[in-house]
Parts: C-alpha cells; structure tokens; sequence
C-alpha cells in the first residue's frame, strides 16, 4: 500500500542515519574512554615498577648529580638496563632537582639542563605526570622519527620516609604493544555496537511494519464502515420508497386482477378475449409476487424464532428448487445445529440462494452446499457450476434491483441478506477460480449434536 510503503521507507531511511551516527558517536567515545582507562592503568603499573625497583638496584647510587667518571657511569647504565629489561620502556633518563639529566640512555644529553619542562616541574612537586609524546620538546631531538607512539612518563623517586624528590625518572614507554590490543578492542567494540544497533533497527522496524499494518487495516475497516453505512442509508431510503409504492399499486392490482376474473366468470367471452383476461390475470399475479418482494425488503415481517435445524431446513430447501436439470449435492457436517431462529425466513433465505444459484446454471449443472464450524460459527458455504459473476458485482447484486438476469426482480439477494445479518450473521459472494460462483453463509453457532 502507498502509505505503509511511505511509512516504512521514511523510518528506514530515518531510522538507519539516526542509529548510524549514534553508533559512530557511542564508538568514538567509548573507544576514547577505553584508551584512557588502557593508558592510565599502564601509567599507574609504570610508575609502581619504577618506585618498587629504583631503591633495590639504584641503592647507594649519588642521583643528585651526573657520574664523576666512564666507571660510575657504566654502572648506573647496567643497574638502569638492569630496571629496563623485560618491560616496555624504551627511553629513560634521570633528573636531578636542578633540572639536570644526570643519565640518559643517549649520552649527549647526560649534564645538560632544560628548563622548559612543565611535566618535569611537576614531578619534582611529587606528583606523577604522564603525556603520549610527540617527541617535539628540546631534550627529544635526537629520538623523532624513531618510534610511532611513546608515553612520556615522569616518576618522582623520594627517600623512604621523606617527602622531599631526590630524583625525577624519565621514561618513554613504547605504546605499540598496547595500540595492538587496543585495536583489537576497538574492533570488538565496534562490532558489539554494530550488531546491537542492527537487532535495534530490525526491533524498531518490526514494530513500526506492525504500526503502519495495524493503521492499514483500521483505515480498511474506516472505509468499509463507511461503505457499510452508505449502502445502509441507501437501502432505507429505497426501503421506504419500495414501502409506499407497494403500498400504492397493491390496491389497484387487486382491483384490476378482481374485475379481469369476474369478466372470466360471469361474461361469456369469445376464446380471444378470455386468453387475453388470462394474460391480465398472470400478469397482475406476477406484479403481486414482485410487490410482495418490495414490501418484504422494505419492512420484514417480525422474526419468531424458534429452535431451528439448520441441516434439515438445507434438506427441505434442496427438494423444494431440486429439478432434473440440477443436481444439488449435500456434504453437511457431521455436528447437528439447533439454532434461535425463524424457520420460515431461514427457509426463505436458503430457497432464494439455491434459486439464485440454478439460474445462473443456465442448461443445468450442479449445486454443492456444505456446512462446517470455524472460529464458534457455523459456516455454510453454496458453490455452483455457473458462468460467474464479475469481480466487480460481488457486492453490486445485493442492491436492490440490481440484477443481470433478463426476468429476474434483483430483491432475492437483498433480502436474504436483510434476513441473515438480522440475526447477527453475514452473507457474501466469492468468484471461485476459473468458473463459478461461492456463497458463505456465516450463523452465529448454537446448539449442537
């Protein structure tokens, strides 16, 4: 349908921008939160590893100035490598609290001082300061180019029980390892967010394709209520219309039919004439049946219902329109239905639709009536062999006079339905494949053995 069609392809295109750039957003910012709680636990390790191991293997060792000679210096380099190994350090240097490198694993800058050093000020203040290097500051310029991605980590090294820094350790910790593992994170987090956003989108989608079908059919029911209530309006005014002029020639149709049959009785009349107050006669019999349909849709006699079986009343309709040219075939179920209903008026309804069904046979053919329960009603359905009725007419043949054969009044439908739907069931034709014509008779169940 257009609108569900417009609906859905709204939401689709609405819903997948939406979840998309939320997606990316909660990405970013999880895979950015996710570097930084990586980042500061491996801070937090470092730091702990240097404080833990500086006291063990750089014990006795002068860290307020550079070596005094190639001997003391080479020591300090052992014990420092001695700290390095099987970590991921890949720089170190050593500050004294003059701002002083007295080590450094790149020995043109051990004895220079850099001032510039904001990290550095600082951790000689006590704290812990850490940055991911660009390797931009002075004291660098000899490592650019040489690693991708370093953390810069500044550790305070204090004598035991004092607060006072004795030293300031330097270290570059090559992050390549931990970019790896947070690429695989990231990876995951992505994919999580991807499925999740998937299964949320399909979620939405099936409750909003529910939505749109849930408007759909309300809207179908709007028109068809409307409909329903159009063609009722329709069918009181030509109720009323039918009722008055019944009302008016029923009179004089006794009139005329009463003076044509004394003419016959009392007045001898030559052959010719007597024929011709036949024909009147036939005639106004035949105009009497068709008022006597135009006052029964217009106003129906009152119902007296009464237990009613619905099998034997098919029965009984079935021999009284069964004719040699048709065969009228029975499969009614097994279960007997007893229904509140007016014998009388469901006979008058089966014996219209049987009727209805041979006309349309047209040279003989046959009638299957079969009865079934579904859903607490009993369901009769009426299938002929018939030529058919347009798709286009299925509900056109229940106005009144509306009707595509030559001598037929178009009430006997109207009707049976009028009948039917009085007593809170439902009456409607169906074009059955290739040839023929359905109808489906729905009674409210009763009773039943």
């Amino acid at each position: 349908m257009p609108g569900r069609s417009s609906l859905l392809g709204r939401f689709s295109a609405l819903s997948a921008v939406t979840l998309a750039v939320l997606a990316l957003s909660l990405g970013a910012l999880m895979s950015r939160a996710l570097e930084d709680l990586v980042l500061e636990r491996a801070r937090e390790d470092t730091a702990q590893f240097i404080r833990q191991h500086v006291p063990v293997y750089l014990k006795g060792i002068d860290l307020s100035r550079p070596p005094a000679d190639s001997a003391a210096s080479r020591r300090l380099a052992d014990h420092v490598h001695e700290i390095s190994i099987g970590s991921h350090i890949a720089r170190v240097k050593i500050w004294n609290p003059a701002r002083q490198v007295i080590y450094s694993d790149n020995p043109a800058q051990t004895g220079k001082t850099f001032t510039d050093n904001e990290e550095l000020n600082e951790a000689l203040e006590g704290k812990v300061e850490a940055e991911i290097s660009g390797l931009d500051k002075a004291e660098n310029a000899g490592d650019r180019g040489g690693f991708k991605r370093l953390m810069e980590l500044y550790v305070p090294v204090q004598s035991p029980g004092s607060t006072r820094v004795d030293a300031v350790f330097e270290v570059y910790e090559d992050l390549s390892d931990i970019d790896r593992g947070l690429a695989r994170a990231r990876l995951k987090v992505w994919g999580v967010l991807a499925a999740g956003m998937l299964a949320l989108y399909f979620a939405l989608f099936g409750i909003v394709r529910n939505a749109s079908s849930t408007i759909d059919r309300l809207r179908r029911e709007e028109l068809a209520l409307t409909e329903e209530l159009r063609r009722k309006e329709i069918l009181s005014s030509l109720g009323e219309l039918s009722a008055v002029v019944a009302h008016e020639i029923k009179n004089p149709l006794s009139i005329i039919r009463g003076s044509a049959e004394t003419l016959r009785r009392e007045s001898p009349q030559k052959p010719e004439d007597d024929q011709l107050l036949g024909f009147i006669v036939a005639e106004v019999n035949r105009l009497n049946t068709l008022v006597g349909s135009l006052l029964d849709f217009a106003r129906p006699r009152p119902a007296h219902r009464s237990p009613t079986d619905v099998h034997e009343a098919v029965r009984e309709a079935a021999r009284v329109v069964a004719s040699p040219e048709t065969r009228v075939q029975l499969e009614l179920g097994a279960r007997r239905h007893v229904l509140q209903l007016d014998p009388d008026q469901l006979r008058q309804v089966l014996i219209n639709l049987i009727k209805n069904a041979e006309e349309s046979l047209e040279g003989g053919g046959e009638i299957r009536v079969a009865t079934a329960d579904e859903g607490g009603s009993l369901v009769l359905t009426m299938d002929d062999t018939g030529h058919g009725i347009p798709e286009e007419d299925l509900e056109k043949v229940f106005l009144p006079f509306h009707t595509g054969k030559a001598t037929g009044s178009g009430l006997g439908l109207p009707i049976a339905r009028k009948l039917v739907e009085a007593v809170g069931g439902q009456l409607r034709l169906e074009r059955l494949p290739g040839r023929g014509t359905r109808v489906r008779l729905v009674l409210p169940a009763g009773e039943g053995a």
